[in-house]
């Protein structure tokens, strides 16, 4: 096996890890508690809370969008990875969702071990040139054109945006643990891909 096809084995691997693990923080710590954490989940609740359209659908009609402008702007490479993480994505979340287990403890244990969860799963797929699907892809895309963009901040700042609209329909407290969630991983995040992920070729 040549060091190109290795490369991209090693790829696939951690974007699938990286999907599971994220799924099973959002369906096992953050949604049990209600958290607004300002990605494509609260974005389709917050259309949900003032159209009239599920939250299922809302998010089926973010993610097509999301890969459309992958394709687009991001290129044929990041799409194909793109799209296999929403697959993972999308099965290992429903999955996670029916395990009747509950593993969840306290609000703010289950913020803190969601934020690792999910910063990890951010890395793996933005370290294997992927997309998550979610308010990454603008993150890219700015970085595309803007090589100097940090991701994580630009990604934090997107979901600030988001939660501040979330406010506005689900409350404080749910936005305040949002906030703080966004807070915590993004900065987990930046300090794995400053650490670990190797220089984009």
């Amino acid at each position: 096996m040549g060091s190109k096809q290795a490369r991209q084995l090693r790829e696939v691997g951690l974007i699938v890890v990286g999907n599971v693990v994220m799924a099973l923080g959002y369906a096992k710590w953050m949604v049990p508690n209600h958290i607004i954490n300002g990605g494509v989940t609260s974005l389709s609740q917050i259309v949900n809370h003032y159209y009239p359209i599920s939250i299922a659908m809302a998010n089926n009609l973010w993610l097509a969008g999301l890969l459309l402008l992958t394709l687009i702007f991001l290129g044929r490479e990041v799409f194909v990875k793109s799209l296999l993480s929403s697959i993972v994505y999308s099965i290992s979340f429903t999955l996670f969702s029916m395990w009747p287990t509950r593993l969840n403890v306290t609000p703010l244990l289950d913020l803190l071990i969601a934020s690792v969860l999910v910063a990890f799963g951010y890395f793996a797929c933005l370290s294997s040139h992927s997309s998550t699907v979610g308010v990454d892809v603008f993150a890219l895309i700015i970085q595309k054109y803007r090589p100097q963009t940090n991701l994580a901040a630009t990604i934090r700042l997107f979901n600030y945006a988001i939660l501040l609209v979330g406010l506005i329909a689900f409350g404080l407290w749910a936005v305040v643990y949002g906030l703080i969630f966004a807070f915590i991983y993004s900065h987990l995040l930046n300090l794995m891909l400053r650490r670990w992920a190797a220089p984009t070729e």
